[in-house]
């Protein structure tokens, strides 16, 4: 268990070297500003919205580093594509929780990468998020220039400070229609509907386009199942003055456990990152020789066994320290909510021959922290070794566990 953790930590001391060290080069172009396109290979960095392109024509060659004043366009192969806008941003947040007071309709011009949402051959749709909020842009193909989807909530001084929203985008969204989709009559009440969000507008754009499905921003699923199994070694330690027996044991068990889960990727097109659902089942069991006296009588030799069954809800993050197409290695940490049942939890005195029910206090409900390092093969094995933290949800007895998996994902 010592050497599980100091390997562990070496793999921490490890990540900036792993993590910023390591190119994710995928095949892809770039459109230059007299409209020349040049293939290539681009580092897809693990942020949505990159500030540069990072390109080289051929794997060996130096790269180079293109901003939006350099580039019209640059794409991944089946995954994103970005546009690079020049022109006026809106600066008023439309968080809730940092909403300002009144109507703020300032502006600011910035040289940026558009994220491409939905692409069709009369309206693109576009993205583009920074720390202070989410904004989506519509490009008209026959104007050139795209244009920001208009969107603010802010409170209103004369009315109690009520939240006042104004939905400027639904009648951007009208024009449109009435440009290249007039004879469609449901959208205008899809319109009057459609919340300020990728899933709505989308939908909206690619009727617009009479096209049944745009063109993703990935090639790959932001969603993915696992099902897994492992063996789970339990330590049991007994700890403190407070057992009620003399000279109690250490004791390991092993059961296996099974789990399946959900597994969210906040940018698919890289993977880096990664947050994981899990629910799991597993059994703990122990049992220990005492002492009943300390005056040497006969039979003075007892036992104290439990048995621990645990359903565990464990939400987690993970980050590929390498993340390399065919295989990655992570580290992965989180929490745990576990509940459990016991069987047994009695102390059976073979000097009196008197069995003792519920002889230690219980938690039917804890909370356990998992650290996990493992390897991804093949886009579809996960191996890891998962640590659980010393915890005490049984009286006067700590439990830490070491975990040996092997996942299956699904994607």
């Amino acid at each position: 268990m010592k050497l599980l953790i100091k390997l562990f930590l070496a793999a921490l001391l490890l990540f900036p070297f792993l993590s910023f060290a390591q190119s994710n080069f995928k095949p892809g172009y770039i459109v230059g500003l007299k409209g020349d396109t040049i293939r290539g290979l681009i580092d897809l960095k693990d942020g949505l919205y990159p500030q540069n392109i990072t390109f080289k024509r051929l794997a060996g060659a130096p790269s180079q580093l293109f901003t939006p004043n350099d580039i019209k366009y640059a794409g991944v192969d089946n995954t994103v594509t970005f546009m690079a806008y020049t022109g006026p941003i809106s600066t008023d947040r439309t968080e809730i929780s940092k909403l300002e007071i009144d109507r703020n309709t300032g502006s600011k011009n910035a040289s940026v990468f558009l994220r491409l949402e939905q692409d069709g051959p009369n309206v693109n749709l576009f993205s583009f998020v920074d720390n202070l909020k989410t904004r989506y842009f519509v490009n008209n193909k026959q104007d050139g220039q795209p244009v920001e989807l208009s969107y603010r909530v802010y409170f209103s001084s004369t009315q109690n400070n009520l939240v006042k929203t104004e939905e400027g985008y639904r009648a951007q969204l009208l024009e449109l229609v009435n440009k290249y989709a007039a004879d469609n009559t449901n959208l205008l009440d899809r319109i009057e509907r459609a919340k300020y969000n990728s899933d709505d507008l989308g939908s909206i754009i690619r009727e617009i386009n009479h096209t049944k499905a745009g063109k993703s921003t990935s090639g790959k699923s932001s969603l993915g199942f696992f099902v897994g199994v492992a063996l789970n070694s339990a330590s049991f330690k007994p700890v403190g003055t407070f057992f009620p027996f003399y000279n109690p044991k250490s004791h390991t068990s092993i059961f296996p456990k099974i789990s399946f889960g959900l597994n969210i990727y906040p940018n698919p097109a890289v993977g880096k990152l990664m947050f994981k659902l899990e629910a799991s089942f597993t059994r703990n069991s122990y049992k220990t020789d005492i002492d009943s006296y300390t005056d040497g009588r006969p039979l003075s030799k007892s036992t104290y066994a439990f048995d621990q069954n645990n359903i565990v809800f464990s939400p987690q993050i993970q980050y590929h320290l390498y993340n390399g197409d065919d295989f990655k290695f992570y580290i992965n940490g989180g929490g745990a909510l576990n509940f459990s049942s016991y069987k047994g939890n009695s102390f059976r005195n073979n000097y009196l021959e008197q069995v003792t029910e519920n002889a230690l206090e219980t938690s039917a409900t804890w909370i356990s922290v998992p650290v996990k390092a493992g390897v991804v093969l093949g886009k579809k094995l996960d191996a890891g070794i998962t640590y659980i933290f010393p915890v005490k949800p049984v009286e006067a007895i700590k439990i830490s566990s070491v975990q040996v998996g092997l996942s299956y994902l699904f994607r």
